[in-house]
């Protein structure tokens, strides 16, 4: 396992890397985890017409004037997404970064200086670790799925489950066979790591972008969940994941504003509009009177 440093010039977009370990790297291999291989200011082109109001957040983002220019859907290891996003589960971003390095610091392997580890294998985990460990580490109730998964992908070939080998809905019902995973964090191990490149993990942010634009208002059920996966396939074919995440980021960094502006214009003039018709039927009664 090589421990890589990784940049990227904003003006020309040029990527260069160096191996920090004595574990040489490829090219190959980087620009198959970064997905290096599709055009995103062509898939941005391709999105923006997928929907009229976000139009302007994939503008912006095939112009170059945004900060979403670089989005990569990465191709992670599925051992790796998997334990990853059980360490998600109703947490924010900074500890979930806290709680991955320190699953790699406690059960990884250390192959560069400072302190670059890999991510423990499932083995490892299962070798090593106990639940009351993982609870000192700060994992909380997360700490028994994390046992569970691991003892799972022991005993199952997670790699059986890629889109070349299995449809969607047969591999979100295998993955949400293992203790503590639902549908978001399947259908997220299937999006960054199995190649399903069309389905759409949905949380508060997708679910709030789907109320905004989608008129999908209420509860997240399993109805819901399954209509805007829907909406978004048809709106941006088989690559709506990769769309999913410009739209999740655009969201975090408020760069969806003037579209959300322009939105509730249109719902105030669609509202005025209703009330324009049931006064003018007024009238018309009150005249024929």
């Amino acid at each position: 396992m090589a421990a890589v440093e990784i940049r990227q010039d904003a003006d020309t977009g040029l990527v260069s890397y160096r191996s920090l370990s004595a574990v040489p790297v490829t090219s190959k291999a980087l620009q198959e985890y970064f997905h290096l291989g599709p055009s995103l200011r062509n898939l941005c082109k391709q999105w923006g017409k997928g929907h009229h109001i976000l139009q302007n957040v994939f503008r912006g983002t095939y112009k170059g004037a945004s900060q979403l220019c670089g989005l990569r859907l990465l191709c992670q290891t599925p051992e790796d997404c998997l334990l990853s996003f059980i360490c998600s589960q109703n947490n924010h971003l900074t500890r979930i970064q806290a709680m991955v390095l320190k699953l790699c610091t406690a059960y990884g392997t250390k192959v560069a200086d400072p302190d670059y580890y890999t991510f423990p294998s499932a083995e490892a985990i299962v070798k090593k670790a106990t639940e009351s460990q993982l609870r000192e580490l700060g994992f909380g109730y997360r700490a028994s799925y994390i046992l569970s998964a691991a003892q799972w992908l022991q005993e199952h070939r997670i790699a059986d489950l890629h889109r070349s080998k299995v449809d969607l809905a047969s591999a979100r019902m295998a993955l949400m066979q293992i203790k503590g995973v639902g549908r978001k964090v399947a259908d997220c191990v299937m999006l960054f790591s199995l190649g399903h490149h069309d389905v759409v993990p949905v949380d508060t942010h997708i679910q709030q972008i789907a109320e905004a634009y989608l008129g999908l208002e209420g509860t997240l059920t399993e109805a819901r969940h399954t209509e805007v996966q829907r909406q978004f396939l048809e709106a941006y074919g088989s690559t709506c994941g990769w769309a999913h995440c410009v739209l999740f980021y655009a969201r975090i960094l408020g760069k969806d504003k003037d579209s959300v502006v322009r939105v509730k214009k249109e719902k105030k003039r669609i509202v005025r509009g209703k009330e324009d018709s049931v006064e003018q039927k007024r009238k018309r009664v009150k005249h024929t009177k």
